[in-house]
């Protein structure tokens, strides 16, 4: 169901390893279960159906571990159960558990004046990626309309 955490008090217990849902990619990424994310991550990523499905062809050796694989599992059971704006609110940053992360997220946003921020980082990022893929001589244009 939409909107509502999918978990246990004994999953809750388990989710102690990073992971970040990728929006370019749709991958899961790992972060680690040290008290913070490490900053580069593991070098772990598995599309969520691979997770899933436990399928050892398509997972990196990190993920193979079955502790591993059983908090992305939990990991996914969760961001499954958040809508589409808890979803934005989290996606792209290591969380340990998406469903406390979206709701101390809403919490936040509810404070706030600007409820854009998500949308704005991407758009953020985005523009700072295409800048340092310019090919040299190429000069941005912005389009003017007139009258």
């Amino acid at each position: 169901k939409r909107g509502a955490a999918a978990s246990t008090p004994e999953s809750e217990a388990e989710m102690t390893t990073w992971f970040a849902f990728s929006a370019l990619t749709g991958r899961l990424h790992a972060f680690g279960d040290a008290p913070e994310p490490l900053p580069g991550g593991m070098g772990a990523n598995a599309l969520p159906c691979a997770i899933a499905d436990a399928d050892e062809a398509a997972l990196p050796a990190a993920l193979r571990e079955p502790r591993a694989l059983r908090a992305a599992q939990l990991w996914l059971a969760q961001w499954e159960g958040l809508s589409p704006s808890q979803r934005a609110a989290v996606q792209d940053r290591p969380v340990k558990s998406p469903a406390l992360a979206a709701s101390s997220a809403a919490a936040a946003g509810s404070s706030s004046t600007t409820s854009h921020a998500p949308s704005t980082v991407r758009q953020t990022t985005a523009e700072r990626w295409a800048e340092s893929h310019r090919p040299p001589g190429v000069v941005e244009v912005d389009y003017v309309t007139c009258d």
